[in-house]
């Protein structure tokens, strides 16, 4: 099936912000990327997506066509808030990957009637380093697991975003102890999606957000790293859809 992103922009806080949509009727979700990402992330798993929803995929302040703005771990969750709103999607599901499930996650914590499901992609909350120096060698590892394309695609946004944007990133959401607190307070039901050999959040922190969030669902995707939707898109959306339509 063939697909359109639609580009589309609104303004929040005085700026304007672009995002893509695609899919037509059906329940909306936000798809939200890692750190040095976009929305092109998505791209593999767009189509298989929007045969059953309205899929809005966003740039995080900093990076991707938001690159403009300064991105600030702390307000990050108020900006996809405000979004929601600008957009008028209502209630929605949420899809964060790494720096973005993290964003995604404070997001359900704070404001548990905006999110009707939320799926967490490798997270990067709960982390078991804290220097980044020590996740050089892990984020080599999983660069071996992409395919070439994916390859080309982030390097250029990490480019994009610049070396300033993404290590104040890293340091944030290394330096972040509150969201560990906030996992209990979410409410919506929720999928947490590993790679089963993701180097750089371990596969074994999906227990700390399982036991930490009422309800949540676990599914590790066999010889996959740390970008399952692009690594095994099919797989990805047969997983999040799976869990959507129970």
């Amino acid at each position: 099936m063939e697909i359109v992103l639609e580009e589309r922009a609104c303004e929040i806080g005085g700026v304007t912000v672009r995002y893509r949509v695609a899919g037509g009727a059906g329940p909306p979700a936000l798809l939200v990327h890692g750190l040095g990402g976009s929305w092109r992330w998505w791209e593999p798993v767009v189509p298989a997506l929007a045969e059953h929803m309205r899929v809005h995929l966003v740039d995080l302040p900093g990076f991707g066509s938001a690159r403009g703005r300064r991105f600030v771990l702390a307000d990050a969750p108020s900006y996809i808030r405000s979004l929601v709103g600008v957009v008028g999607v209502g209630r929605v599901t949420l899809i964060g990957h790494s720096l973005g499930g993290a964003v995604c996650a404070r997001v359900a914590a704070t404001w548990p009637r905006l999110v009707d499901h939320l799926v967490l992609v490798a997270p990067a909350a709960v982390l078991e380093r804290d220097r980044l120096s020590q996740y050089a060698v892990p984020l080599a590892v999983a660069l071996r697991h992409v395919r070439p394309r994916f390859l080309r695609m982030a390097a250029a946004d990490s480019v994009r975003a610049g070396p300033r944007t993404m290590y104040r990133a890293g340091r944030q959401l290394l330096s972040d102890e509150a969201l560990r607190g906030e996992l209990s307070a979410i409410q919506a039901p929720t999928l947490l999606v590993w790679g089963e050999r993701d180097p750089v959040v371990h596969p074994r922190l999906a227990e700390r957000y399982k036991s930490a969030i009422s309800g949540a669902e676990v599914v590790l995707l066999p010889g996959v790293g740390h970008v399952p939707m692009s690594e095994r898109p099919h797989d990805f959306a047969a997983a999040v859809l799976d869990f959507l339509a129970r």
